[in-house]
Order: structure tokens, then sequence, then C-alpha cells
């Protein structure tokens, strides 16, 4: 059981401080990078051994942490590795800060995969099939939380774009009627941008807390009790993939639709892409305000300085 419940808290990110921390460490090794290029399994080893020290996975038995791993999917029959769409193979619109515009657009965040090493003889339990399912329920709930991660980093964005606008405006000295007026603008654009931003983050919330809650705790506490009374190893067998079909099915992975209308995870694939990308241009266009913020305060700062002299 250790090693199933090893599987639920990486696999289906149940160990919440380290996916979190492992996140965050992903954000700050990819950030501004539009290919898988320089990017090593060495070093996303380095960044999961980084997130095991910093929290309370590092209480786990050691038999467990040295199963756990993370690979770049950059091989051609990993077909999950574009889970939230095929990239782009040039550049789509003038906010999309990429230089090479007849460049293969690759997101790292699209190759990134955790694996846990099955050993003999839990391997006749989590077969390959087992593991695929795995794999596939971890792609989905990963780029979820990714999404999640990108929208409350706007808001931290969002937050310190309108402190330095505020700041500027009282600062405007003789241009302040047409610094007022252009902030009165930009906070008016801001906090549409923020209600759009939390209408966004109050599905993903709500997506996750359904996940989490109903379906993978439910689901493992259902695995226990049907472990605890199997009385053959066909009964263990029979009740893991039980309890791995009942999750694709409630994770609303499992839709096979009509061939006629769009399946369930085709809607989320579509409503999680719309989201990234709108996580992306507010990245894009809070970070670039920024710089243009703090650089009319450094020539304001000179020029007060100059005077003063």
């Amino acid at each position: 059981m250790r090693h199933l419940h090893a599987l639920k808290q990486f696999l289906f990110l149940g160990q919440g401080d380290f996916v979190s921390s492992f996140v965050e460490s992903l954000d700050a090794e990819f950030r501004g990078r539009t290919s898988t290029a320089g990017i090593y399994n060495h070093t996303l080893a380095s960044l999961l051994e980084g997130s095991l020290r910093t929290t309370n996975a590092r209480y786990l038995p050691n038999y467990v942490l040295r199963n756990l791993g993370v690979r770049l999917m950059i091989d051609e029959k990993d077909s999950d590795r574009y889970w939230m769409g095929q990239p782009s193979k040039t550049k789509s619109d003038e906010m999309t800060p990429w230089v090479d515009n007849e460049a293969s657009i690759q997101d790292p965040w699209d190759y990134v995969c955790i694996d846990y090493q099955i050993n003999s003889p839990l391997d006749a339990v989590v077969h390959d099939s087992a593991m695929s399912t795995y794999h596939h329920v971890f792609l989905f709930l990963f780029r979820l939380k990714r999404v999640e991660w990108m929208l409350n980093n706007s808001w931290r964005q969002s937050t310190a774009l309108n402190h330095s606008i505020l700041v500027e405006t009282k600062a405007g000295g003789a241009d302040a009627p047409a610094i007022s007026e252009a902030a009165e603008h930009s906070s008016y654009l801001l906090r549409r941008i923020s209600s759009t931003r939390q209408t966004m983050l109050h599905f993903i919330s709500n997506l996750q807390n359904y996940l989490m809650f109903e379906v993978l705790e439910g689901g493992w506490e259902g695995l226990e009790r049907s472990i605890k009374k199997a009385k053959s190893l066909d009964d263990v067998i029979l009740a893991h993939n039980s309890y791995l079909g009942e999750i694709v099915e409630k994770s609303l992975l499992g839709d096979k639709g009509d061939g006629e209308s769009p399946t369930l995870e085709t809607l989320l694939q579509k409503l999680l892409s719309i989201a990234l990308k709108f996580g992306k241009f507010q990245d894009h266009i809070f970070t670039n305000s920024l710089a243009g913020l703090d650089k009319a305060a450094r020539i304001r700062k000179t020029v007060e300085e100059r005077a003063e002299k």
C-alpha cells in the first residue's frame, strides 16, 4: 500500500506542498524559454530533489523516494506531451515574445512527466497499462496546476503594477494630467483583466477541489476497502484496475463521445488552453509594463538628482 499511496501522492499530486514547490522551481527554470534546448533530465532531477528536500515529502521512506523520478517526454511515442494542443509553428501574434517567427514553438512544460519506478512483484498490480493511466491523469492534473499557478502569479504581478502606477501618478510633476488620465485608463483595463482572471480561477479551483476530494480521495478510500477484502492477488489487481477506471471516468477523461459532438476531455482541453493563453498574455503585458515603469522611475530619479545639484 505504501507504493500505491506514493503513486497517489506524486502522480495524482496529493502531496500539495511538494507539488507547489516543484511548480515554482519549474517556473523559475522555464521562464523565458521557448524550447526544450538546454533543459536536461539531470536539471529536472535536481529540481525534484530540491522540492523533496524542502517539503514534508522528505519524511517519506527511502524506498519510496528512490523510486521517484522526472523526465522530459522527448520521445515521439509520448503522445500525451501535447495535451494542451499541438504547438504553433510560427509566431501567431504580436504579443507573443518570440523572436524567430519560423522557429517551432516548444513549451517546456508540455514535456515534463513525473515517474515512479515499479519493481517486481508490484508490477503484477501496477502493470504497463495501469502506469499509462497514472501518467494520463498526471498530465491532466499537472496542466491544471500549471494554469492555476500562472493565474495566481499574474494576480501578484497585477498588484505590483497597480502600486507602480499609483507611485508614478503621485510623482507626475508637469506631466501629471496626462499621467493621471493614462493611469485611470490602465486601472480600468486592469479591473477587466482581474474580473476575467477571477472567473477563470473560480472554475479552476472548483474543478481541482472536485478532482482532489470527490474523485481521488474518494477513490483511494474505496481502494483501501477493496484491498482489505481481497483474498487473492487477482482480487487486488481487479480492485486496482477498478480504482483507476473510476478515476478516469469521474475525471471526465474517459468520455468517448458520440462521434458528432466534442467529448468532455476535448472541451476541458480547450478551456484550459484558453486560460493558459490568457495567463501568458497577462505575464507578457505585466512584465513589460513593470519594466517600463521601473525605467521611467529611474529616469525621473536621475532628473530630480540633477535638478538638486
